[in-house]
């Protein structure tokens, strides 16, 4: 039997009790060791949406996916779930110096997060509720998990003219949630036909992650500034399975395995410098001139590392004057023009039948900020 129109999503809070508890102990004054854990209970309730139509979850949802058939008014439990996880933490510091600190910590992670439950298919049709089961979706997913190892130096140096701080780290990311999504013709009842989709998560992926990330803060002369940041992150996919990348790209199971996540840069850098000074014939004024360079590597559009946008580089530059509480910046944003897209994102190209709206048939592509100059006044009171 078919259920009611109303399919908005419901809210999903989250009572959360914990156990905390931490300790260092000091092997001498340079090197010690700290451990730290917490036993942590979530109690993830699913309630419908505040709508005065309430949902009602129709026979064909309550037989695939074991929730109770019949009408819940607004704001009231659809499905719960509590989880239980212990979170470990062990950091070894090392001090070189009392300006120069070495790490090297340990640590799981969990995200429980608000979108655990997959609930709006239940008030939706059989047919709606069909297609669900073809993506693979449940109605309760585990939460997603994460291991972390990381080496990793922070210091001041040149009588702190320089400041460091880099870090390298390895991670696993465990019961990823990925997005399964359908959209069709629904004939429903009397044969009229109705634009539907269904969507949801899915623990479906597992990443390691490795990477390293440095950045420089320097005041070579007076006067001047100077900024410098990079970061690789290298993504390799253990697992992953989603039927819409896998009808469009012909990948399966393990053919994802070692490619990249979607939407995340593998390299990154920002380098910065700026010029101030006072100027004499003000009292109290000052000026100054900065230039930003940041680039990304390419992004992939999505698990099958087919289709990517360009990498992207952004000038901005800017110059001022200030005097007491008043200040006068001109800018320039992306100066050199860069006119690459900012990000991607699959979807279903819609048309009349829906013949290919339900599967990957194209890509939304994120407009960048193109050049633009201004002059900004502030006052301060």
């Amino acid at each position: 039997s078919a259920a009611s129109g109303h399919t908005s999503v419901g809210k999903s809070p989250v009572k959360n009790r914990g156990i905390f508890f931490g300790g260092t102990y000091s092997f001498t004054d340079a090197l010690k060791l700290s451990l730290e854990g917490r036993y942590q209970e979530d109690r993830v309730i699913g309630l419908t949406s505040s709508s005065p139509a309430g949902t009602t979850v129709s026979a064909a949802g309550s037989a695939a996916f074991g929730v109770p058939a019949g009408f819940y008014g607004p704001l009231t439990t659809l499905i719960e779930a509590k989880y239980k996880n212990f979170l470990p933490r062990a950091i070894f510091q090392y001090n070189i110096n009392p300006d120069v600190m070495t790490y090297l910590s340990y640590s799981k992670g969990v995200n429980v997060g608000t979108n655990t439950f997959n609930t709006t298919f239940l008030a939706q049709s059989a047919q709606s509720i069909s297609i669900a089961s073809e993506l693979g979706l449940t109605v309760a997913q585990k939460p997603e998990k994460l291991v972390n190892y990381e080496l990793g130096l922070k210091g001041k140096f040149l009588d702190n003219r320089l400041q460091v701080q880099a870090a390298a780290y390895y991670a696993i990311w465990k019961d990823q949630l990925n997005n399964r999504s359908r959209t069709f013709l629904d004939n429903g009842p009397g044969g009229i036909g109705t634009a539907q989709q269904v969507q949801g998560l899915a623990n479906t992926g597992e990443t390691a992650l490795k990477g390293l990330e440095v950045e420089l803060k320097a005041v070579p002369i007076d006067h001047i500034e100077l900024n410098f940041a990079a970061a690789m992150t290298d993504s390799s996919i253990r697992t992953f399975t989603t039927p819409g990348v896998t009808q469009y790209s012909g990948l399966i199971g393990d053919q994802f395995k070692g490619n990249q996540l979607p939407l995340s840069s593998k390299y990154s850098l920002n380098v910065g410098g700026m010029y101030s000074n006072a100027i004499s014939a003000w009292q109290d004024g000052s000026w100054f001139a900065r230039a930003d360079v940041s680039w990304k590597d390419k992004q992939f559009a999505d698990a099958a590392n087919l289709t990517w946008i360009k990498s992207r580089t952004v000038v901005n530059l800017r110059a001022g004057v200030a005097r007491g509480p008043l200040a006068i910046e001109a800018f320039v944003l992306n100066a050199f023009n860069d006119k690459n897209y900012t990000g991607v994102i699959t979807n279903g190209v819609l048309t009349p039948d829906f013949r290919i709206s339900g599967v990957t048939s194209g890509m939304l592509l994120q407009l960048p900020e193109l050049r633009t100059a201004g002059l900004q006044v502030s006052y301060k009171f």
